[in-house]
């Protein structure tokens, strides 16, 4: 055989050789790896965390040799409590990963050395743990990172320096909500630092002391739909957000706005919920509810809005009225006009007068009027009616006969709710009597007497009735017996009621509802109450009754359809 041939052979086989090594190279190298990261999914779920797999490779091969080598881990859940830093070192072999979760975890800045070695995350979460500015810097190294997650983390808008210029971010989510512990609010460095972010885009923005600068960015990039601005410069930010076109929620505070822009803004319809809390607008920026279709609600707290233009313009439409005990600077109520056919609901805070329940003449649809404190004190009693501390529920707005006598005068009255220690008296309840559609009454600790339910008898349309913390006795239930349509009684917290006032709700037989909370019933009252036709839903915490003699009592009742 010539010598060429034999050395074309020679390089042949060489060649199919090496070839040969690097596929079981490859192969040796894939099925170590694919042990490695099954051992490593384990300990993650040993320390309480999960993980998600995803199959790489054409189906047939997955077919034939099984998934098991043609997977790897693309997620981590490791949101627990008692994960630490030394725990986020098993990540360090998954290259893989693309998206991990530490939220509410115990993991600190240190722990963050590991992202230097998972350069594929895209999704982030860290949201809930006690990290500071000092752990964006190794996020700032993530540069497919898609989505971020800091909410409740002691990280400020000084940190987003880490994060300037990174191409893909465009979810960073961060608490922009009041009721948030700590609120993120960027200021103008804040802005400036999102302003580098080419695919930034957020849901929500909370901001405070914006420049007309800042101002311009969020008239020009923002795409979110709420917007939250605190303690501006001027009024001038009016003039830039009156016609956004995505905000649909914007709560402004302690800021600057001439009638004229609120005007401007309203007529725009553009927005769906309008918070102003200090920004001293008056009644010529107010517009009539029918030019404002797309406007759900509006809440107006330390404005110079007067309650008598509220009342004027958009108590027309409203069929629900509530005024509720409040203390914010000189005004010691807050009103709100909701369940509206046209227009807004319309919150406000206002100095509460005697003559505001005049007003309700301009509400001709009002169906339901509700009258409270806001406040928990009230008179504590033992079973045996003893007081143990004098304190009553407080209203601003006390209700008295001429002023219930001017609520029951609405045409479409079902529900009339009042808490806190009123003024009306035994004779004036009876003007009751006059509102025809009344079919739901609460009286919670509103000081009412016996003498107060002899008056009550005569609702014969009640269907629920809610007396609940109040000092009646066994003698005033009785005058209840003539209440045949009352389908649900609150007795609960009326500490001189005993067993022999459930003689008198035995014989309400159209009861379905029952709730005694914190009463002296016990079980032998309960036998009263068995049989009863329609008795279904039953509240006895914190009563005298024993399990087992509520549960003779649910026995004899009628058995619900399935």
């Amino acid at each position: 055989m010539p010598s060429c041939f034999r050395q074309y052979r020679l390089r042949t086989l060489l060649l199919f050789c090496t070839l040969a090594a690097i596929c079981f190279g490859l192969i040796r190298w894939r099925v170590s790896a694919s042990y490695r990261q099954h051992q490593l999914a384990n300990q993650i779920v040993e320390r309480n965390g999960s993980v998600r797999w995803e199959n790489w490779g054409p189906d047939w091969l997955n077919t034939a040799f099984g998934s098991f080598y043609f997977r790897s881990i693309i997620e981590v859940n490791m949101n627990h409590r008692h994960i630490e830093d030394d725990d986020l070192k098993l990540l360090r072999e998954i290259s893989s990963l693309e998206e991990l979760n530490l939220s509410t975890s115990a993991v600190t800045d240190r722990g963050f050395i590991v992202l230097y070695e998972l350069p594929r995350i895209r999704e982030l979460r860290i949201e809930g743990t006690n990290v500071t500015n000092e752990c964006l810097k190794y996020v700032g190294n993530l540069r497919k990172l898609e989505s971020l997650n800091i909410q409740s983390t002691q990280i400020t808008e000084d940190g987003l320096l880490y994060l300037r210029g990174m191409p893909n971010l465009t979810d960073l989510r961060v608490n922009t909500d009041a009721y948030w512990k700590g609120p993120f609010e960027l200021t103008d460095t804040g802005i400036d630092h999102l302003s580098t972010l080419p695919s930034y885009e957020t849901k929500s923005l909370r901001c405070k002391g914006l420049s007309q600068e800042s101002l311009q960015w969020i008239r020009d990039r923002f795409t979110g739909n709420k917007l939250t601005l605190i303690e501006l410069q001027g009024d001038a930010w009016a003039d830039f957000l009156w016609d956004h076109p995505t905000i649909t929620h914007l709560a402004v505070y302690r800021s600057a706005m001439q009638d004229d822009q609120l005007r401007k803004m309203l007529l725009a319809n553009r927005l769906t919920h309008l918070y102003l809390t200090e920004v001293l607008v008056s009644d010529a920026g107010l517009v009539a509810p029918e030019k404002l279709t797309r406007l759900k609600s509006m809440s107006l707290h330390g404005t110079r809005m007067t309650t008598s233009s509220l009342f004027a313009i958009y108590g027309v439409h409203a069929r629900q009225l509530s005024v509720i005990e409040q203390a914010y600077q000189d005004r010691n109520a807050s009103f709100a006009l909701r369940e509206t056919m046209h227009g807004p609901e319309i919150s406000w805070d206002d100095r509460f007068q005697e003559d505001d329940w005049k007003l309700l003449e301009f509400c001709p649809h009002m169906q339901t009027v509700v009258v409270g404190s806001d406040r928990k004190e009230q008179k504590y009693y033992d079973f045996e009616g003893h007081e143990l501390e004098e304190k009553m529920h407080r209203t601003p707005c006390q209700i008295d006969d001429e002023a219930l006598e001017g609520i029951v005068q609405l045409p479409q009255l079902m529900e009339l709710k009042l808490s806190g220690l009123q003024r009306v008296s035994p004779s004036g309840l009876t003007a009751l009597v006059n509102a025809k559609d009344l079919w739901s009454l609460q009286l919670t600790a509103t000081g009412i007497t016996d003498e107060h339910l002899k008056s009550l008898s005569l609702l014969g349309n009640l269907k629920r009735l809610d007396l609940s913390e109040n000092m009646i006795t066994d003698d005033g239930m009785a005058q209840l017996e003539s209440l045949q349509n009352l389908e649900s009684l609150d007795v609960s917290d009326c500490p001189q009621l005993s067993d022999e006032s459930l003689k008198s709700v035995a014989k309400l037989q159209s009861l379905s509802t029952f709730k005694a909370a914190n009463t002296s019933f016990g079980d032998e009252g309960l036998k009263y109450l068995f049989n009863m036709p329609r008795l279904k839903e039953l509240w006895l915490i914190k009563t005298k009754a024993t399990s087992h003699g509520i549960q003779k009592l649910k026995n004899s009742l009628p058995k619900r359809k399935p």
